[in-house]
């Protein structure tokens, strides 16, 4: 029996953590941490269309806030919204303030734009709108439902979201978006 040369040996120990190195890479892109690119303006500022983000799909905390990529029935594109109340809560909307939730008008300090640009005449009346949902979110409110959400896009004026479609199932959500 003859011995290998070293050289042999090296070669199939660096190849053998290649392929290992790949493995690995490919299980954290599928199911831990992945890219993907944003389609569309309506989280402008905060994220521009065709901007690479990263979005973790296991073991993320959710709060008001965050920026979410999920599943919605009917959609081409997986969106991306920000989560702006969650089981539970109450989300009115004014003309004057924008949106509370329980009662309290929210810090939304991620927006750039003039408040009167957000919300138009036509905002609460889009071909997308559901009805019912505008009525509840101008008089008494929305009540997230128990495993829901209530998203908004950040460029409120172009987003088909949780004011035209209302709340969406937190098993709808692909992952929370970790750079933005």
């Amino acid at each position: 029996m003859t011995k290998r040369p070293a050289l042999i040996n090296l070669i199939n120990v660096f190849l053998s953590l290649i392929i290992v190195v790949l493995i690995l890479a490919i299980i954290c892109l599928l199911w831990i941490i992945s890219p993907m690119m944003v389609s569309g303006n309506s989280m402008q500022n905060t994220l521009q269309d065709s901007d690479i983000i990263w979005v973790q799909k296991t073991g993320y905390n959710l709060q008001k806030g965050d920026v979410i990529v999920f599943k919605r029935p009917g959609a081409d594109k997986p969106p991306v919204k920000r989560i702006i109340a969650t089981q539970g809560d109450t989300v009115q909307f004014d003309m004057v303030g924008g949106y509370k939730v329980n009662g309290e008008y929210i810090d939304e300090d991620y927006l750039s734009f003039d408040n009167d640009l957000l919300y138009d005449e036509y905002y609460f009346t889009g071909t997308h709108q559901d009805a019912t949902v505008s009525a509840l979110l101008m008089t008494t409110g929305v009540i997230v439902g128990e495993n829901q959400l209530f998203v908004l896009g950040d460029n409120r004026g172009v987003s088909l979201d949780s004011h035209s479609y209302g709340c969406i199932d937190i098993d709808w959500i692909i992952g929370k978006v970790v750079n933005k």
